[in-house]
């Protein structure tokens, strides 16, 4: 099992995942977790698995090797890595002085 960080809250994370084409297929709690959200994602009619998981503030992606299908580890690091820069762009957009 591979886990991608993503530096984002479960709600952007999963809004990005449904932008770029992902649709849910199954939504639940992690076992052992109460209060945690566990999705299944994947594009229709395609093969493969994405995880996107989220427990006490860490969300994260998980790829199950058998799951891959050639495309989810890849989806899982470059949209982590976009989230990532969405993130630091809108920080640095916050920290940024007005001017007249």
């Amino acid at each position: 099992m591979i886990e991608v960080p993503v530096p984002a809250s479960v709600e952007q994370a999963l809004a990005e995942c449904l932008r770029r084409g992902l649709e849910i297929r199954s939504d639940r709690e992690l076992a052992r977790r109460p209060g945690s959200h566990h999705y299944h994602l994947a594009f229709p009619g395609k093969p493969g698995t994405l995880e996107l998981s989220e427990w006490r503030g860490e969300v994260w992606f998980s790829v199950n090797e058998r799951r891959d299908c050639g495309w989810v580890s890849d989806f899982a690091r470059t949209t982590a890595e976009a989230l990532g820069q969405a993130g630091a762009l809108e920080q640095a957009e916050v920290q940024r002085p007005a001017f007249s």
